[in-house]
């Protein structure tokens, strides 16, 4: 799944540059990953409450885009659920529609009361 999302996002990069430049985009869309955010100390390098400023960044500057929709490609917390509540309140300025993708943070986490069965958190 890493190399498809990999290939993919390789593809839009190059895929732009093949378009004549005086045309506009077909489609315009803004994708982020792995915010990770936690209500909690930093450790190590990872600097979890710093999240929320970065996809606050992210979320003014789809919205200068004018993206058409928006993707999240997982592990959208690090910890708790509660900490959902505050990226939603970020999510909730966006000018269009989100759509989720889950990473195994979101599994192990977010998915805990679904009565699911996974066979491993990875």
């Amino acid at each position: 799944m890493d190399r498809f999302i990999r290939l993919f996002i390789y593809l839009c990069f190059v895929g732009s540059g093949i378009v004549a430049q005086n045309t506009s985009p077909v489609i315009r869309f803004g994708l982020f990953a792995d915010t990770q955010y936690g209500d909690c100390p930093p450790g190590n390098t990872r600097f979890y409450r710093q999240a929320l400023q970065k996809l606050d960044t992210c979320i003014d500057c789809f919205n200068q885009q004018n993206v058409q929709f928006t993707v999240n490609l997982g592990d959208i917390i690090d910890r708790k659920n509660m900490d959902l509540d505050s990226i939603k309140f970020y999510l909730s300025h966006l000018d269009n529609e989100i759509y989720h993708i889950t990473g195994n943070h979101d599994y192990k986490y977010i998915f805990r009361s679904i009565p699911v069965h996974f066979p491993a958190a990875y």
